[in-house]
């Protein structure tokens, strides 16, 4: 199943929101069109002037050198050959015809990829998934408190721009496997407002302002990139709740981590570091390091790469979406590594602290939490996950981590 473009993240087996991303038939995709398709010029086969002449009969006006001439006198009486001649000519022209009429709508398509009218994601209602019935919610906090203010960094917006979405098929390609952050390299960070707490054991309140004060830094590891690639990073903000929750992106369990796109904001359930194995719940930046994968999934949408995979997905099989959800999310693991090693020294990480940040991300994959040997979900094995955020944290280049152009052995 594919990833829902709107909300990704989770460190479970299958996310309950990890349905089609937007229900469409097959062949079909949803960028809105960016002008009906022009009249002229628009055809793989533009019509030559004067490549055929209407038949002469009766006093019909036909063209003798370009000049118009017209019939007084009822033509001869046609012979077979000249029959056959006028049928096979006729037989021709339908069929450049066709031709022109099937290049035309390709050529269009290119440029108009939803000529039926589509609905698109935000006028769809966002999908809810399954909870049981004994489960309440409440929405989410629209403001956070002023102590996760971090100097030199924006305020987190709860109002952000709207995410790149790509105008076509090409461009949906160009933005998953070309993309200019790829270019781009992350810089060490000086300063970061953070301690290295317990997380098991620090209160919602807590763990809000310290996620807050990690995205600030986060924030500050990105944006730079991010902007050289002609993106925007606005400072996304972060909410940690202690039963489920509304959302833009529907009704989240008391057990998850997610980004949601459709309000680019990060959710954290206090819950789910107990859910983490035992000998890593107390280790530094632990629920940190998950937060930084959430926040990786944040710079995707920034960059086009989100939307771009979720576009291309709607029209692949199950199993490539599900490949192509796993490139996604050991993507945002590299990046998570990236920001491990950007702010080694800021957070004083020691070398034993990171070891223990690999196995994290070791226990998130999909066959160890299944316990089934060689299972690859729609997250990735454990192996696989683990070499993707050691990649990012031994390195500065972003490009590094374009799992996009990965083997499929090393995204399974």
């Amino acid at each position: 199943m594919s990833q829902n473009p709107w909300s990704v993240g989770g460190g479970g087996p299958a996310n309950p929101y990890q349905s089609s991303p937007y229900p469409v038939p097959q062949g079909q995709w949803l960028p809105p069109p960016l002008s009906p398709p022009s009249a002229a010029g628009s055809s793989l086969y533009p019509a030559r002037q004067g490549q055929w002449l209407p038949p002469p009969g009766g006093s019909h006006l036909y063209y003798q050198y370009g000049q118009p001439v017209p019939i007084t006198t009822r033509p001869p009486k046609r012979s077979a050959p000249a029959l056959i001649a006028v049928f096979f000519a006729v037989f021709i022209f339908g069929a450049i015809s066709v031709f022109a009429a099937v290049g035309n709508f390709v050529a269009g398509f290119l440029e108009d990829p939803n000529p039926f009218g589509t609905v698109y994601p935000w006028e769809r209602d966002f999908p809810e998934p399954w909870v049981s019935d004994n489960q309440t919610f409440e929405p989410a906090p629209a403001e956070l408190p002023p102590e996760v203010a971090v100097p030199g960094v924006p305020d987190p917006d709860f109002d952000a721009p709207g995410l790149p979405y790509p105008d076509t098929i090409r461009q949906a390609k160009s933005y998953v496997n070309d993309n200019p952050l790829y270019l781009q390299s992350v810089a060490p960070l000086s300063d970061c407002p953070v301690s290295l707490i317990d997380a098991s054991k620090a209160t919602t309140a807590e763990l809000e302002t310290q996620f807050n004060k990690l995205a600030g830094c986060l924030w500050q590891v990105w944006s730079p990139p991010v902007q050289a690639a002609s993106f925007e990073m606005p400072r996304p903000p972060v909410t940690v709740y202690t039963k489920p929750i509304t959302t833009a992106c529907g009704k989240i369990d008391e057990a998850n981590a997610l980004y949601c796109a459709a309000d680019q904001r990060i959710y954290y359930a206090k819950a789910l570091t107990g859910d983490l194995p035992k000998k890593l719940r107390a280790k530094p930046f632990i629920a940190e390091t998950i937060l930084a994968h959430e926040f990786g999934h944040a710079v995707q949408a920034r960059t086009g790469i989100l939307l771009g995979a979720a576009v291309l997905e709607t029209d692949m099989t199950a199993a490539q979406e599900q490949l192509s959800s796993r490139r996604s999310e050991m993507q945002a693991d590299c990046f998570a590594g990236l920001f491990t090693h950007s702010a080694s020294n800021a957070t004083g990480l020691t070398p034993s602290d990171k070891a223990a940040l690999s196995d994290l991300i070791y226990s998130l994959g999909d066959d160890i939490l299944t316990g089934e040997a060689g299972y690859s979900g729609d997250h990735g094995t454990g192996k696989n996950r683990k070499a993707w955020y050691d990649l990012g944290k031994e390195t500065t280049a972003v490009g590094t981590c374009n799992t996009f152009a990965a083997d499929k052995g090393k995204v399974k």
